[in-house]
């Protein structure tokens, strides 16, 4: 039995750029996540991780339309690599291809005030 699914919470490190066509459109950005630690002197470290993510057609236009630069997001999917010539040499890219995309960062206080002033006042019950 084999397995290809990860999963990562990270920030996204810039806004989706489309990329496709017609037939299949598809949205990349990068997502970072660092990891912290101390060592064994007890000095404070850290680590930042940069992972390239790939949305494909709904989901695709859904990121598009939701995630921002700086948009705090927990991403699942297989990671695949694939190859490419660049200036004469072959270079290979590991990328996640989400199937799964939650958005965590909480809504804005302006969205809520929005959505509030959108709403008819209550009215009062009748006894």
């Amino acid at each position: 039995m084999t397995k290809n699914l990860v999963q990562i919470i990270g920030f996204a490190g810039q806004d989706p750029k489309r990329f496709g066509n017609i037939d299949s459109n598809g949205v990349r950005f990068s997502v970072a996540t660092t990891e912290r630690w101390r060592d064994k002197d007890g000095n404070k470290q850290e680590r930042t991780e940069w992972h390239t993510v790939v949305f494909w057609n709904r989901l695709a236009d859904i990121a598009a339309d939701l995630v921002h630069k700086g948009s705090h997001i927990f991403v699942s999917g297989p990671i695949r690599s694939r190859s490419f010539e660049d200036k004469g040499a072959t270079r290979t890219v590991w990328e996640i291809h989400a199937r799964e995309l939650l958005l965590l960062d909480p809504k804005s206080k302006a969205i809520d005030d929005e959505a509030d002033e959108s709403l008819p006042p209550p009215q009062p019950s009748q006894p």
